[in-house]
């Protein structure tokens, strides 16, 4: 959490400089875009609790997703790609612990969007084996949300489960 904080006041910081700047040009922004880039990637949360498949990166992948097809659009940089696919590749590709739990499917979504890109199906392999799990095999939980009761996640009944885990359309192949 510190080292989060500490990002956030970093991004603020530049972000207010920035701003402070009466002609903002494309060239400095995508240079503090760059620059706070390269530092999360610098920077990786180690901690036990926020593990490569974990929602808090998966948050930050989608992001860097963005970020990797601009460099390589603009600049022919492929190597935020390369960041992402070397994630994959160290993990397999797979989804987190839990079944149904939202935070550990929504390290799925940057799969898919990899698998997009360059269409090797060993990136959604572990992506569509746990959709056809959960879908094939529903939650039977109440959808009443109670923290005190873990197995009322599995429902996806809390708000930013609609970020976390939207992957279940069919259409994401075409």
């Amino acid at each position: 959490m510190k080292r989060f904080f500490l990002f956030t006041l970093f991004f603020l910081i530049t972000l207010t400089q920035v701003a402070a700047q009466r002609n903002l040009d494309k060239s400095a922004i995508k240079s503090i875009m760059k620059r706070v880039a390269d530092w999360q990637i610098a920077n990786p949360n180690k901690g036990a609790e926020h593990d490569d498949l974990d929602w808090t990166h998966a948050a930050l992948y989608m992001g860097m997703l963005d970020w990797a097809e601009l460099t390589e659009k603009e600049d022919g940089d492929d190597a935020y790609y390369q960041w992402l696919l070397r994630i994959g590749r160290r993990n397999h590709f797979q989804v987190g612990k839990w079944m149904y739990h939202a935070d550990f499917i929504a390290v799925g979504q940057p799969f898919i969007d990899l698998y997009r890109k360059y269409g090797d199906k060993k990136m959604i392999a572990p992506v569509m084996a746990r959709a056809n799990w959960v879908v094939e095999n529903p939650a039977e939980t109440t959808l009443e949300l109670d923290y005190g009761n873990l197995e009322t996640l599995d429902r996806r009944s809390w708000c930013d489960a609609l970020f976390m885990a939207p992957l279940y359309m069919p259409n994401f192949m075409r």
